[in-house]
């Protein structure tokens, strides 16, 4: 199987904050640009996918994940 190796950083992080940069190994081609602005674009999107599935597996205990209390 073919992989593709792929960097991206943020071009634009808000002021004072380090940009994002990823290192992305996949197993889709990337032909052009806009290509792997897409799959940027999926990646970023894990994170959410991934806290679902943590949610999924833990037996759906939503409840454990609210805050307890705010900080002023």
């Amino acid at each position: 199987m073919a992989v593709t190796l792929m960097g991206a950083t943020e071009s634009s992080p808000p002021a004072g904050i380090e940009a994002i940069s990823w290192v992305l190994l996949i197993n889709l081609p990337v032909p052009e640009f806009e290509s792997a602005a897409e799959r940027v674009h999926w990646n970023g999107k894990r994170w959410g996918i991934e806290t679902w599935h943590k949610v999924l597996k833990s037996g759906c205990k939503v409840e454990d994940c609210l805050l307890k209390e705010a900080c002023a």
